[in-house]
């Protein structure tokens, strides 16, 4: 060693090191929170965002077209007819021939409690509602009614040509509804016995 010289310190080396190393450190610290801030922002922006409804499912095309409009659901709109001319009430009958009223009447205990379509003219009618009216052939004679009171039918109804299917009954009648029926204009005998049709649906229409 020369005179007046001295040698470097040993520690420095070791002290810029350490600088270093926690530079680093506060680097890595740094961004490790600048990291986890930016996760929690976005936690929270997902947490605001709406959930989505699901999206329907398609709608299928109806098979069949809307039924009409009925008519004569009530005594108010009673004398309703579809544009044709005739009056259509409740279901839509059935394809096959219907019995004459004769026919009907000679078969009548055999068919009680039984689904019949019938033909014939139209006689007497409800003078109140046009709740019931009758089929008639010749003399012999068929009263109708709606099932579940579900139609009533025109006060001019007399004299057209109705078509109508429902469930046959046999009955004796109280001396109450037959003198009931009796204001209404119905033709009741001596016996009360009754033959009727609970129509379910019917067509009536001028000859």
């Amino acid at each position: 060693m020369s005179d007046g010289a001295y040698p470097a310190p040993v520690f420095s080396s070791n002290v810029a090191q350490t600088r270093k190393m926690v530079v680093r450190a506060g680097v890595m610290h740094r961004t490790v929170l600048f990291l986890g801030a930016l996760t929690l922002f976005a936690c929270k922006q997902q947490s605001k965002a709406p959930d989505k409804a699901p999206a329907a499912p398609p709608q299928e095309a109806a098979s069949q077209p809307a039924a009409a409009e009925a008519k004569g659901t009530t005594p108010d709109s009673r004398e309703q007819k579809d544009g044709d001319g005739i009056v259509r009430r409740g279901a839509t009958l059935a394809d096959g021939d219907a019995m004459t009223v004769a026919a009907c009447l000679d078969k009548a205990d055999e068919l009680n409690g039984k689904t019949v379509k019938v033909t014939g003219t139209v006689g007497r009618v409800c003078t109140k509602k046009g709740c019931w009216f009758t089929v008639e052939e010749g003399e012999k004679t068929i009263r109708i009614t709606a099932k579940d009171y579900g139609f009533f039918v025109p006060a001019g109804s007399p004299g057209m040509v109705a078509t109508l299917e429902g469930s046959l009954e046999v009955k004796t009648l109280n001396e109450k509804d037959a003198e009931h029926l009796k204001s209404e204009g119905a033709a009741i005998g001596e016996d009360r016995k009754e033959v009727s049709i609970v129509a379910a649906g019917l067509e009536m229409k001028k000859l």
